[in-house]
């Protein structure tokens, strides 16, 4: 009966050993959420909490499978993330492309990270070095698929990684396409759609560059609601003068951003608005159409001309300003400058002398054929250019121009007198 007893206690223990065995198995195939550091007194326990062995970690709004430990005592800081994640998709891969962090010094590299088809959980797919700013998933192959990715910074320390906040994820779609899918986006008008008058709701048009899109939803936001408002069909309501940015976050977690300026109509400030709008719209990145469409889009045309984009378009830029300000019955429509001399001449408001000191909104017409010599002001030189007072501060006076330059709409300063300045249009706005 002894030896039986002996038997079952060695048994009985050998069974305890077995159950210990396999549950230390089943913790490290099965990890658990990272949990905060111990509270702890024991020494023991403070280690246990920093340096833990958990490879699953809660990041903020991210549940990710890291493939090394990491450590949860802190994280890198804000100077440590990458930034501005882009993904775009081919047909049987996604690139994305990020910007480094501002101290990219601090860290020894990316974790790209990929959502679960599930889209519960991110899993660690690969790890690239500090000097990295591209990563090129090919196991992306699944057609038409949409494919989630941050990307986590992280520093080799002692009991393991150190990591940073992952960046907002970005998206793209596996299509068989060749052209850009849909994470590329442009405005129907950017120029027609700068602009929205107080009280008045305008909608948006956006043109996908993919024929086929997955899904033509963006989640619009407005960095001001006290001056313009925006829901998710893309309708903005000007609320207050001043300008925003509204910024739509597609399904593939990219971002589109427009500036919009809400305007008083009618006003002086309403025309230098849309003029200021405009800053940076040129022939190079043809926004500049946008313009030409706005004032082509009014009939009849001045003199029975359609204003093409290949014209001058300095006087064309200014009637566009008044179409879309609502100042169009006090400054008149023309693409041609010698005629804004003669509509406000009619209107005795045409200041021949060029050394006066204007006001904002008033219209500025240079005349570049002067000679050298001349030094007085008026004498009906030709006139040459046309552009909008934005500003006058002592002497000095800022202009918004279209077709200024290498065609571009742009500010210039000059003093008060320039000899070039031929004259100013003075509309009388409403006050």
């Amino acid at each position: 009966m002894d030896k039986q007893q002996k038997i079952l206690k060695r048994l009985t223990a050998f069974m305890l050993a077995l159950t210990l065995c396999l549950t230390l198995v089943t913790c490290i195939s099965e990890p658990a959420y990272a949990a905060s550091p111990s509270t702890a007194n024991t020494s023991a326990a403070t280690a246990a909490a920093t340096y833990p062995a958990a490879k699953r970690v809660a990041l903020v709004k991210y549940d990710v499978t890291f493939k090394s430990d990491v450590r949860t005592d802190k994280k890198l800081g804000a100077t440590s993330r990458p930034a501005y994640l882009t993904a775009k998709g081919a047909r049987n891969s996604i690139k994305l492309s990020w910007t480094p962090p501002a101290k990219v010094s601090s860290i020894d590299g990316y974790v790209i990270a990929r959502q679960d088809a599930s889209g519960e959980r991110w899993r660690q797919i690969a790890v690239v070095s500090s000097g990295t700013k591209t990563y090129t998933d090919t196991t992306a192959t699944v057609k038409n698929r949409l494919y989630k990715y941050t990307v986590i910074a992280y520093k080799n320390t002692s009991g393991g990684w150190l990591v940073a906040n992952p960046i907002v994820w970005a998206g793209a779609v596996t299509s068989n396409s060749s052209k850009d899918n849909v994470t590329a986006f442009k405005f129907y008008n950017p120029a027609r759609i700068s602009t929205v008058k107080v009280g008045v709701k305008k909608k948006m048009v956006i043109t996908f560059s993919y024929d086929d899109p997955v899904s033509k939803s963006i989640r619009w936001t407005s960095s001001n609601k006290a001056i313009a408002k925006v829901n998710n069909k893309g309708e903005v309501t000007g609320v207050s003068h001043g300008t925003v940015t509204l910024s739509g976050r597609t399904h593939t977690g990219n971002i589109i951003k427009t500036n919009v300026t809400v305007i008083n109509q009618g006003t002086a400030q309403a025309m230098v608005d849309v003029m200021a709008s405009w800053i940076n719209f040129s022939e190079v990145n043809r926004k500049h159409e946008g313009i030409i469409d706005i004032y082509n889009a009014v009939k009849p045309w001045p003199r029975g001309y359609k204003v093409k984009y290949s014209d001058e378009w300095c006087a064309t830029c200014v009637s566009a300003a008044s179409i879309m300000s609502g100042t169009l019955k006090y400054t008149g429509r023309e693409c041609g400058v010698p005629q804004f001399i003669t509509f406000f001449k009619n209107r005795g408001r045409w200041e021949e002398d060029g050394s006066i000191r204007p006001r904002p909104g008033d219209l500025i017409i240079y005349g570049w054929s002067i000679g050298a010599s001349v030094t007085v002001f008026g004498n009906d030189w030709s006139a040459s250019h046309i552009g909008v007072v934005e500003s006058v501060k002592g002497n000095q006076i800022t202009v918004i121009e279209g077709n200024m330059g290498a065609g571009t709409v742009g500010r210039r300063t000059i003093k008060q007198g320039w000899r070039f300045i031929r004259g100013y249009c003075r509309p009388n706005y409403k006050k």
